[in-house]
């Protein structure tokens, strides 16, 4: 048998040690990830709102620990929103996971949601169109170009400043927010984009057409209960979503039951056993 020398041995084992190091820094799925994180507390033409800042920032530290590549943005007016969303959208072709968080004001309008920027004004109908980010089209754009699955998360159904000036000025704004059909022609796509938007979650904090609590702690009740869950090992996202469901019921005293609609395939987890965060990959949208 042929001995190394002690020179040779000390850099073999010095290798071996790196490569352990590495090996367990490593995340064990290589699942790209992003996600877009929206808070929007200091409204300028409406009341302000205590908590979205604060969720926004907590979920975002959580979405980061569960190796998304996250942009936190925070009341941001329509301009710094679009480009947010650009930026966001422009991600997920190579993305497998991708997550839209907002937190803020929204409101419904003819039965289509608008999402509120902090600079947000309601002069007359046309305004919805032109000062707000409509969710339809948003939605549109990033099941369009997901891969894989998306999450869509909604903390946005608070009570409605803009309902008052909407019927003064001869329209009607819908208390809460409206459903939301996760197929493509109904989001308002083209004809060669019908069906299902496959692999998409969305998540509401509470159900169509009611208002959800802002809450008097340091997070909304529904953004309390993501935070508590999202991030649950070995917990598959419907059954998450499940959870905080029931915790938002009873917290709220049975005022604020979170809505959802899932057209998943395959079961998604972000924070898996074993060290796989996601388990089993959901199948890609039909071409």
């Amino acid at each position: 048998m042929t001995l190394l020398p002690r020179n040779q041995i000390a850099a073999i084992a010095t290798m071996a040690v790196a490569i352990g190091l590495m090996s367990a820094r490593a995340p064990a799925n290589a699942d790209q990830r992003v996600a877009l994180v929206v808070g929007e507390s200091s409204y300028r033409y409406v009341p302000a709102l205590a908590n979205p800042s604060n969720d926004a920032r907590a979920l975002a530290a959580v979405v980061q620990q569960l190796g998304f590549s996250t942009t936190l943005s925070l009341d941001v007016d329509l301009n710094a929103f679009q480009r947010a969303i650009a930026q966001f959208i422009s991600q997920i072709p190579t993305a497998d996971v991708s997550v839209f968080y907002f937190a803020g004001h929204a409101m419904a309008v003819n039965g289509q949601n608008y999402i509120a920027p902090i600079d947000a004004q309601l002069a007359d109908a046309a305004d919805v169109q032109t000062r707000f980010v409509p969710l339809n089209s948003l939605l549109m754009q990033i099941t369009e170009r997901s891969r894989r699955a998306t999450l869509i998360i909604l903390d946005a159904c608070r009570t409605n400043p803009f309902e008052q000036t909407a019927a003064a000025r001869g329209f009607r704004v819908s208390r809460g927010l409206a459903e939301v059909n996760l197929n493509r022609s109904s989001l308002g796509g083209t004809t060669d984009s019908n069906g299902a938007a496959s692999g998409t979650l969305i998540a509401f904090a509470t159900g169509p057409g009611t208002e959800a609590a802002d809450g008097n702690g340091a997070h909304s009740p529904f953004t309390a209960a993501l935070l508590r869950n999202l991030g649950s090992s070995g917990l598959e996202i419907n059954s998450v979503f499940n959870r905080v469901r029931q915790e938002v019921w009873e917290a709220t005293q049975h005022r604020q039951l979170p809505w959802s609609q899932s057209a998943m395939v395959g079961d998604l987890y972000l924070n898996g056993t074993g060290g796989s965060l996601l388990q089993r990959r959901v199948m890609p949208p039909p071409p």
